[in-house]
């Protein structure tokens, strides 16, 4: 599938970046591994495993229009399934937020602000899981690389003569792709691009909404890249073990 997500203007990765364009959480690859769980329920229902779901980015976005990230969907759970599996995409008032709309009990998450309330019961029965090492999220540089020859990929692809992206996509998304249309599109997209560095992880980059960072002795770094085991409380800040490859940062006290 194929869908134009017009709600998500940006992959801008930290607070600076962010401005006036709000960082959307869905769908969600900011963590390992990608998910979607929250957009276009109508599309998710028909949603299954081995399907690769490539998301476009509006007319509108920061960036020019292309295709921002894709996905290979591995399984597809409910919320509830996904908030016991997967407890880095629970929403919890950070920016971008996880896009996991249950609590523990399965209801409804008032994070969300009241935005999907009125959807909750379509959402919350299908929650998608990438396979991160066959999925993609791009940055604001590649995009920007690739965007020039978008529009003449979808008319060699698809056929016809439309300028505009949404000629070739529909509102309602373009749900028919051939397993061939499928690895030609992925094959463009992963040209040039590392293969190692797949664009996840980019949420601890990104700032909650309220921080609070104190000045604080820092802990001693321990040999082999790993610190010392610190706390993170309002009264207790140091170095902490961040990121996939470890390395130690001042510990952020959130308020």
């Amino acid at each position: 599938m194929m869908y134009i997500a017009n709600s998500f203007k940006t992959v801008a990765r930290t607070q600076r970046e962010r401005g006036r364009w709000p960082v959307d959480n869905d769908p969600h690859f900011w963590s390992s591994p990608p998910t979607w769980g929250i957009c276009r329920p109508d599309l998710r229902k028909k949603a299954a495993r081995g399907q690769t779901i490539f998301f476009v980015l509006s007319k509108h976005a920061q960036h020019p229009q292309m295709i921002f990230g894709y996905m290979k969907i591995e399984e597809v759970v409910s919320h509830l399934a996904a908030y016991r599996k997967l407890p880095e995409k629970r929403m919890r008032g950070l920016w971008p937020d996880g896009n996991i709309i249950v609590n523990a009990a399965g209801g409804y998450n008032s994070r969300d602000g009241g935005v999907h309330e009125h959807n909750f019961r379509k959402i919350r029965s299908r929650y998608a899981v990438g396979d991160p090492a066959v999925s993609r999220f791009l940055t604001p540089q590649q995009i920007a690389a690739k965007a020039p020859q978008f529009l003449a990929i979808l008319k060699q692809m698809f056929g016809g003569t439309g300028d505009r992206a949404i000629d070739y996509i529909s509102r309602a998304g373009r749900q028919a792709l051939t397993a061939e249309q499928v690895q030609a599109l992925k094959r463009w997209i992963d040209s040039g691009l590392p293969d190692h560095d797949r664009g996840f992880g980019g949420e601890e980059e990104a700032q909650p909404h309220r921080v609070v960072r104190r000045r604080c002795q820092p802990s001693i770094c321990v040999p082999m890249g790993g610190c010392a085991p610190t706390t993170c409380s309002p009264g207790s800040c140091g170095l902490q073990l961040v990121g996939p490859t470890p390395r130690c940062s001042p510990c952020v006290c959130r308020a």
